[in-house]
């Protein structure tokens, strides 16, 4: 099987694993007993991060048909299963989640552990009682700034970078008032020559013929027998 073949195969079945956890996540019994454990045990794992599991799903396949031009299938796992992760985690340290708060079955958790999770409310539990509530504050929002950082490119303190004016980054050199020139002709660019004088026309420099008259070449001879 070649690449192409191979790509298109992997985004038609994380489109159908998508659809299938993404309806045993709901409370209708549509995915038989499988999906039924399948869906309770996601929403204890991952809280509202089990929601990114069908959007995993679209997003590789639409990935994988060539549907986001800017993401990779890689980069687009990377982004979902950080989210997964991060979005609950915030909630956790938010709420300064317990583990008490995960006892018994799902229906009598409250929602701050319905959001959390089990996954992320350790992680959240275990964060503040190392560095404190700001600090896991601060701890997620590092992780998400890296994670957005390497998949998109982008981070959530992007306006605060040297040279980022008007909701672009301007290209080292540029002044904060400075606009780059058009491309074209303007009118610094034409350069308008003054007409040649024109010359006067030179007189006709031909002597006009001598007219001899005759009568004196006549009287001229006759001096000259005389």
């Amino acid at each position: 099987m070649n690449q192409s073949l191979n790509r298109r195969l992997t985004a038609i079945s994380a489109l159908v694993l998508g659809l299938f956890i993404g309806l045993a996540l709901l409370p209708v019994a549509v995915t038989g007993p499988l999906g039924s454990v399948l869906g309770q045990w996601l929403w204890r794992l991952l809280g509202i991060g089990a929601v990114g599991l069908p959007l995993l799903g679209l997003g590789l396949a639409l990935a994988g048909f060539d549907r986001l031009p800017r993401l990779e299938m890689d980069r687009v796992a990377g982004l979902a299963g950080g989210l997964i992760v991060l979005l609950p985690f915030f909630i956790g340290v938010v709420t300064r989640i317990q583990a008490e708060a995960f006892v018994g079955v799902l229906a009598e958790w409250g929602w701050a552990a319905r959001m959390t999770g089990w996954v992320p409310g350790y992680l959240a539990r275990t964060v503040i009682g190392v560095v404190g509530f700001a600090g896991g504050i601060l701890i997620g929002f590092l992780g998400l700034s890296a994670l957005t950082l390497w998949t998109i490119g982008w981070h959530p303190l992007q306006r605060l970078e040297r040279g980022w004016v008007g909701g672009s980054k301007k290209e080292p050199g540029e002044s904060a008032g400075e606009t780059r020139p058009q491309v074209g002709v303007t009118a610094s660019d034409v350069v308008v020559s003054a007409p040649a004088p024109r010359s006067k026309p030179k007189k006709n420099s031909k002597k006009k013929p001598r007219v001899v008259d005759p009568m004196a070449l006549d009287e001229a001879a006759l001096a000259d027998t005389a």
